[in-house]
């Protein structure tokens, strides 16, 4: 009984429900009797355990309709462990090599043997034991990625070997232990790794090793594989952030333009369905002579900054001058640290309608003079906040005397106050001639509360407009397709593109690079660019472990998800988080016509997902599904 409720701690746990999980069908006739002699010996045990101490770190309370355990915050093990793998993953995520590999290592060295082991005859017992093993190998994966991300090879080896030689069916362990042994020069090892791994899932389940292990094979047979510790490419994106692993290396014409690379094909610039978007941005700039906010929403790659750099030109062409500034995510950053850009680039720029700004004016700005230095604006006292925001008003006022144009791109990596002074400029510069788009992701507003009521905020002000920028249509996506080839394009292949990358642009131009793409038996996510790869890995870092086990869990129950079947399996296998919490993620989506039905954003996430699960963790999520449409078919609701 204890085990049960400290799983379930912090939360009351049904009477039902405990006297199920212990007795299952059979309980005793003096059931209550019995279950009230264990809570009375269970608190009298911890009683005992926790005589002489300040604090009662335990505590066993009766609460309708069952009964919960009240543990003090961060004091198991479990606890503990589940916090050190999910900040391994952010550190990972973020690039920070060292940080993720020693705090990963620290989860993997809380593991001392098999949770529950002595309960495994009880369902919930094994459940919770398989959840943990679960995470357990998560924190292993994290730790690989980091070590070889470092070169750390021989780390890698001495402590994957073991899990993969416990257990063959690891194919995501396996295939950074062949990683491993290929970069420390014994290629042979790492193909015996590979076939240990294929006969096994041969001979115990009559399956063949996954596409990603296959294709890393082939690698190694081709001696082809970049090392994972090498510097990225500026093009890759944030430096240091771990790149796909596996992955061969990849081809130059398929990295996107950059130096010493070839310029885009000519049908990869055009601006496809697009034309109401740039309809509505003309007549927004041509409301009269006054200020004007806009906020572009839309998801990542949908098209923003594309859809701005085009509207650009029509600026420039009528005598509007552009300023680009863009906010970055980097912990620690100063606050405003995005209008110190704007400042610089109108003081270089307009340098003589803002010699009027008075000597308070420029002290506010931290504009360097005799007076006083440029100062952190994370150091600012209140006085000094309102004085900075006040000053960037009179300086933008001067500053657009003359039509000006800012466009800022990502606001969801804004700071609080960088998003306030945006809020006040529409209201206090509204006389100025002045236009401000700014960009934000679409999935960031609804998953990040403080910025969803800083932007509800924002748009509750007069003369602040929103623009929700959506994926392609099936049209506009063979009119994209067409002009790539020159020529009419089948239905069937427009179809196909289309459901794999949902219409997102960016997705679809890269697909569009490949020369096989218009094959059938092609797998699209290998004809995917691998600087486009890396973005959908980084975006799949975003989630936190539990909503990632929601999608994989989607992943295998197929492209279209019954939302009552998904909350069926995830109450049968006890995972934590909510649908709802896949669906703020923006990677899942709800039909609007039937709330029930949901699938990925882009086909080729699930594709992603799919590839990254371990052939056993495939096997049991399945027979997780079937059990559900069991339940149902037996009368039992999805619930």
């Amino acid at each position: 009984m204890f085990a049960l409720l400290l799983i379930n701690a912090g939360s009351v746990v049904p009477v039902h429900r405990i006297v199920n999980s212990i007795w299952g069908s059979s309980p005793p006739n003096s059931v209550m009797a019995t279950l009230h002699s264990y809570v009375s010996r269970l608190r009298k045990s911890i009683g005992d355990t926790t005589a002489g101490r300040r604090e009662n770190l335990l505590t066993v309370r009766s609460v309708t309709p069952g009964y919960v355990l009240d543990i003090a915050p961060h004091q198991t093990d479990v606890d503990a462990f589940e916090t050190a793998v999910e900040n391994g993953r952010l550190r990972l995520a973020e690039g920070d090599l060292a940080v993720a590999r020693d705090t990963a290592r620290a989860a993997m060295d809380l593991w001392t043997g098999t949770p529950y082991g002595e309960l495994a005859s009880y369902e919930f017992a094994a459940q919770e034991s398989e959840r943990l093993e679960q995470l357990r190998l998560q924190g292993v994966r994290i730790w690989a990625d980091a070590c070889l991300g470092l070169g750390q090879y021989d780390e890698v080896i001495r402590e994957l070997d073991k899990e993969v030689r416990r257990n063959p069916m690891l194919e995501q362990l396996g295939i950074r232990l062949m990683l491993a042994q290929y970069h420390t020069g014994q290629p042979a090892q790492a193909l015996l790794t590979y076939e240990r791994i294929r006969s096994h899932l041969a001979t115990e389940l009559g399956a063949d090793a996954s596409k990603e292990l296959r294709i890393l094979h082939q690698a190694v047979m081709r001696q082809d594989l970049t090392p994972p510790h090498t510097a990225p490419d500026p093009m890759d994106g944030p430096r240091g952030r771990p790149q796909p692993l596996g992955s061969p290396r990849p081809a130059e014409q398929d990295r996107g333009p950059g130096p010493g690379r070839a310029e885009p094909p000519p049908w990869a610039t055009q601006l496809v369905g697009r034309e109401s978007e740039m309809a509505q941005l003309g007549s927004f700039v041509g409301e009269g002579d006054r200020m004007r906010t806009l906020l572009m929403i839309g998801e990542q790659g949908v098209g923003k900054t594309r859809l701005l750099k085009e509207f650009e030109k029509e600026l420039t062409s009528a005598g509007t001058a552009v300023v680009w500034a863009h906010c970055t995510e980097a912990p620690g950053a100063p606050d405003y640290q995005v209008w110190h850009r704007i400042v610089s680039k109108l003081l270089r720029t307009r340098g003589r309608q803002l010699d009027s700004l008075s000597s308070e004016v420029r002290v506010n700005l931290s504009v360097p003079n005799q007076e006083r230095p440029m100062v952190d604006s994370g150091e600012r006292t209140l006085v000094e906040h309102l004085g900075f925001q006040d000053a960037v008003c009179q300086l933008l006022l001067a500053a657009a005397e003359e039509p000006l144009a800012l466009f800022i791109e990502d606001l969801h990596y804004a700071d609080i106050h960088t998003l306030e002074l945006l809020h006040l400029l529409a209201k206090e510069v509204y006389t100025a001639q002045l236009v401000v788009i700014g960009t934000v992701r679409e999935h960031c507003v609804r998953s990040r509360p403080q910025l969803k009521h800083a932007v509800a905020a924002l748009l509750c002000a007069d003369a602040v407009e929103s623009m929700h920028l959506t994926a392609l249509s099936p049209a506009d996506t063979r009119t994209l397709v067409q002009w790539r080839d020159e020529a009419p394009v089948s239905g069937d292949l427009v179809l196909r593109l289309h459901r794999a990358t949902g219409g997102n642009p960016y997705l679809l131009t890269g697909l569009l690079r490949s020369r096989d793409v218009a094959d059938d038996q092609e797998d699209l996510l290998d004809s995917l660019p691998f600087d486009m790869q890396v973005v959908l890995e980084c975006r799949l870092a975003e989630p936190p472990a539990e909503v990632i086990t929601i999608l994989e869990i989607c992943a295998v129950i197929g492209p279209v998800i019954d939302r009552r079947l998904l909350a069926s399996v995830l109450v049968l296998r006890g995972t934590t988080g909510s649908v709802n919490d896949a669906l703020q993620t923006g990677l899942l989506v709800s039909n609007p016509a039937d709330p029930n039905d949901l699938r990925f954003s882009h086909g080729l996430v699930r594709d992603l997902l799919l590839a990254r699960v371990d052939t056993r963790l495939r096997a049991q999520l399945r027979h997780s599904v079937a059990q559900a449409l069991a339940n149902e078919t037996a009368g039992a609701p999805y619930s």
